[in-house]
């Protein structure tokens, strides 16, 4: 959706991986619920997002 709302496509990169790293974390929040950590389990979830966005990026993605 990102990439049809903004002309640049960096611009659009970016918020594109901020969504992703956001659904992510409420992603890992909500399986944190049934297993009693949803804050730690949320941000591992974030962690490793970060990381595989992080390694894409400097494969040039």
């Amino acid at each position: 959706m990102p990439f049809l709302l903004f002309d640049e496509s960096a611009l659009a990169l970016r918020v594109s991986n901020i969504i992703a790293i956001l659904l992510l974390f409420l992603t890992g929040f909500a399986f944190g619920l049934y297993v009693g950590r949803p804050w730690q389990t949320g941000m591992l979830m974030v962690l490793i997002g970060i990381a595989l966005v992080a390694i894409a990026f400097v494969l040039g993605g």
